[in-house]
């Protein structure tokens, strides 16, 4: 197989297998490539996209804004005061307005604590919101499934070119083929991703054991 472990050499594969070298081909060979980056991250969120990032809150300011490239949120912490590490609890929307409504404060009589983040909520597509409100410039820290760094002449290659470009691969060939009104070939190499993929998500099944399991128990 040609390497496929770059963008430059996924291109000259696909055009090789598929035989073609017309420029309208050619020209949607690019698009391909973006829709199975697209479909293999759908399906495979795999511990190998998952990324931390650290800030600080803006004190009396109520949102964050997500991560470049933020899919899904795995944790959300922050250290308080006392250097104690806090996980926000994942909230709706509704609640933590219906929780703290008045400039997203709680009296300090309502709970523990009570000014200090205990929630956090999708606040649009770009942002989270915390509730309360931080008061204080303290530092956070999230842990999300980070959407792969989309390949390009200038990004040659990405985490999935580095362990699992065959799957990459026969998802471009799908691509490809289905362009070409070929459905059979389209079929046969979508059903190679599948069958890597199944594999793949099995392993990570293990991996997100590992990373979830209770140290503590036997």
């Amino acid at each position: 197989m040609t390497n496929v472990n770059t963008y430059n050499g996924l291109i000259e594969a696909i055009r090789s297998w598929t035989n073609r070298n017309d420029a309208i081909f050619i020209s949607n060979i690019p698009l391909f490539i973006s829709l199975a980056e697209q479909q293999f991250f759908i399906d495979c969120s795999t511990l190998g996209n998952e990324s931390y990032v650290t800030g600080t809150f803006n004190a009396n300011n109520e949102s964050v804004p997500k991560p470049a490239l933020w899919g899904q949120t795995l944790t959300f912490s922050y250290i308080d005061t006392s250097g104690n590490i806090v996980v926000l609890k994942r909230s709706t929307y509704e609640f933590i307005r219906s929780l703290a409504p008045a400039n997203n404060v709680i009296p300090s009589t309502a709970l523990p604590a009570a000014q200090l983040p205990q929630y956090y909520s999708d606040y649009g597509y770009n942002y989270f919101i915390i509730s309360p409100t931080p008061q204080a410039a303290l530092t956070y820290e999230i842990a999300y499934f980070q959407k792969i760094q989309p390949l390009s002449i200038t990004n040659q290659v990405n985490w999935i070119t580095q362990y699992a470009y065959d799957a990459l691969f026969w998802s471009c060939l799908d691509k490809a083929y289905r362009f070409l009104d070929n459905t059979p070939d389209a079929d046969a190499y979508n059903q190679k991703y599948q069958d890597r993929i199944q594999a793949i998500n099995q392993y990570n099944k293990g991996r997100k054991w590992d990373r979830t399991a209770d140290g503590m128990k036997d």
